[in-house]
């Protein structure tokens, strides 16, 4: 499951860390630097293979799309 690859933390951890804005940033960065496709995805602002990986195959180019003008949004280039 995809909460395995957050080291350091249960299922009763993730579950614990949705209820709030900050614990839900803070697994979704965990899970993101616990995959080396997925970080360097994101680092090399791909956001149609960041898109494939974590959404899975459907819709990427609708996800890409929204991750891009997010991005945008709050100050990338």
């Amino acid at each position: 499951p995809r909460f395995a690859r957050l080291a350091r933390c249960s299922l009763a951890c993730v579950a614990m860390a949705m209820n709030t804005a900050g614990g839900q940033l803070d697994a979704f960065v965990r899970f993101v630097e616990a995959d080396p496709v997925l970080l360097d995805a994101l680092r090399r602002q791909d956001w149609h293979a960041f898109a494939g990986r974590y959404n899975g195959p459907g819709q990427v180019d609708h996800y890409a799309g929204r991750i891009a003008q997010a991005y945008a949004r709050h100050g990338g280039e």
